[in-house]
């Protein structure tokens, strides 16, 4: 069943769809999450970020984002999903979410479908399809102090799958932080991270109670 009227492409028009996926985002994430409005506004405008708005009888619920990166980059980052607090636990983030990796899959070429996400949210997406990265991972902070800790999740595109090259891994997670967030080569949080990826990366069903024999 159902529950959103339609999902919709969304662009900065000023339009009042706009406005109300801004409000929302604004209210979902604290300001060291959330990217320069420009910058987030240029992505949307180049089709590199594709932004979907779900709709319930005319009314803006949430939205995604999700991050297609350029031509021949073997992954797609799903950047965002936020739901209207006042109308959370009604399966709208389920929603969005499954029509996410439906438009990745259309992308084709792309082995993996990425998201960094929380403790908390990395049950909700485990439960949903997306394993978990047995390595240590940290966001940069788009404020520049720091980063935090989450886990890096993935949903393999081209088949089951119980590990990732360590080599390729590591190329991922440079060009995410070098072209998502625009960390410098030299950013000790970009050379921490990629000393904390192993030489096969191990993916695990999640949350832990997923797992065979829990």
């Amino acid at each position: 069943m159902t529950n959103l009227s339609e999902i919709v492409p969304v662009q900065p028009d000023g339009g009042a769809i706009w406005t109300d996926c801004i409000r929302i985002y604004t209210d979902a994430f604290p300001p060291w999450e959330r990217e320069w409005d420009q910058v987030l506004e240029k992505r949307i405008a180049s089709d590199r970020y594709q932004m979907r708005a779900g709709l319930k009888d005319g009314q803006v619920v949430g939205f995604y984002i999700l991050d297609v990166e350029e031509e021949g980059q073997k992954y797609a980052l799903f950047s965002y999903l936020a739901v209207d607090e006042r109308l959370r636990g009604r399966g709208y983030g389920e929603e969005l979410t499954r029509h996410a990796i439906r438009l990745f899959s259309e992308f084709g070429r792309r082995d993996w479908f990425l998201i960094e996400a929380e403790d908390r949210q990395a049950r909700f997406y485990g439960r949903i399809g997306f394993l978990k990265l047995g390595i240590d991972y940290f966001v940069p902070r788009y404020d520049g102090s720091g980063a935090e800790p989450m886990s890096l999740m993935a949903i393999p595109l081209r088949g089951p799958a119980k590990s990732i090259d360590g080599g390729e891994m590591k190329q991922i997670v440079e060009r995410i932080y070098r072209s998502g967030y625009k960390l410098q080569a030299d950013d000790p949080r970009l050379e921490r991270q990629l000393s904390l990826i192993p030489a096969e990366v191990l993916l695990i069903a999640w949350p832990p109670e997923a797992q065979p024999g829990k």
